[in-house]
C-alpha cells in the first residue's frame, strides 16, 4: 500500500513528460514543414518528414488527450508512430532514426501506464474533445500540407488550388465548432473528409495512405464517446454540412476533369 501512491505519482508524472515530448514533436514537425515552404530547404524538408509532418495533428491530439488522463491516447502514439515506419522503409533517409526512438519513448509509456483514468474529467469528455482539437490541428495543418505538395517538396507534385484551400479550412472549422458542440453528425462528417485524401495517396503516395486511416480511426474511436455526451441533433446544420460536402465533392470531381 505504501508503493502504490508513489508509483501512481511515477505513472502520471510520465505521462505528461510523454505528453509533453510528442506535443514538442508536432510542433517541432509543423514549424519545419512552414520553413520548407518558405525557404524551399531541403534540410527543413528532412527535418519535417524526420519529425513526422504528415501526422503531426494526430500526435497533438492524442498528447493532449494523455495529457488529460486518458491512457489509451498512449496506444494511439504508438499506432500512429509505428505507421510512420512504413515511409521511412520506403523512403529511407537520415531520420530514419528518429521515428524508431519515439516509438520506443511512445511503447513505454503505453506499457507503463496503469488501468486508472484520471477522474477530473470524464473519459468520455477527453474522447469528445479529441474529436474537435484533432479538427482544429486538421484545420491548422492542410494549408502548409498543400503548399508542401503544390512545391513537390513532400514526394508529390500538384496544382496549387487556393480556393479549395480557403473551402476546406472553412469546413474544418464549421465542424470543430459543431463537434465542440457535441454534434455526433460533425464526427461522422470529419471521418468522411479523410477519404479523398485516402484516396489520393493511394494513388500517389501509398506510403502515407496510413496518415488518413489513422485520421479516420480517430475521428470514429471520438466520435464514438461523443454519442454518450451529445447534444440534441441540429437539424440546420446537417442540411448546412451535408450542402457543404456535395459542393466540394462536385468541385473535386470538376477540377480533376
Amino acid at each position: 500500500m505504501s508503493h502504490s501512491a508513489p508509483n501512481s505519482t511515477t505513472s502520471t508524472r510520465r505521462g505528461l513528460l510523454t505528453s509533453l515530448l510528442a506535443l514538442a514533436t508536432a510542433a517541432a514537425a509543423f514549424a519545419a514543414a512552414v520553413s520548407a515552404v518558405v525557404t524551399t530547404s531541403p534540410q527543413a524538408t528532412n527535418l519535417a518528414s524526420a519529425l513526422h509532418f504528415p501526422a503531426s495533428p494526430l500526435i497533438a491530439a492524442f498528447a493532449l488527450a494523455l495529457k488529460r488522463g486518458d491512457r489509451a491516447a498512449a496506444w494511439g502514439l504508438v499506432l500512429v508512430q509505428a505507421g510512420s515506419l512504413i515511409p521511412f522503409v520506403a523512403y529511407w533517409h537520415w531520420g530514419g532514426l528518429v521515428p524508431v526512438i519515439l516509438l520506443a519513448i511512445f511503447l513505454r509509456q503505453a506499457l507503463g501506464s496503469d488501468a486508472r483514468q484520471d477522474g477530473s474529467i470524464a473519459i468520455a469528455d477527453i474522447r469528445a474533445i479529441l474529436v474537435y482539437e484533432l479538427a482544429f490541428f486538421e484545420a491548422v495543418w492542410l494549408p502548409v500540407d498543400s503548399f508542401l505538395h503544390a512545391r513537390g517538396l513532400s514526394g508529390e507534385s500538384s496544382l496549387l488550388n487556393p480556393v479549395n484551400i480557403v473551402a476546406n479550412i472553412a469546413v474544418f472549422l464549421w465542424l470543430t465548432g459543431a463537434a465542440r458542440q457535441r454534434q455526433v453528425w460533425a464526427g461522422y462528417s470529419l471521418a468522411l473528409l479523410q477519404i479523398p485524401g485516402l484516396y489520393r495517396n493511394l494513388a500517389h503516395t501509398p506510403a502515407y495512405s496510413y496518415v488518413y486511416v489513422a485520421f479516420i480511426f480517430a475521428y470514429l474511436f471520438g466520435t464514438a464517446h461523443l454519442r454518450k455526451v451529445k447534444a440534441p441533433t441540429s437539424r440546420p446544420g446537417v442540411v448546412v454540412t451535408v450542402l457543404i460536402l456535395l459542393i466540394l465533392a462536385l468541385a473535386t470531381l470538376l477540377t480533376q476533369r
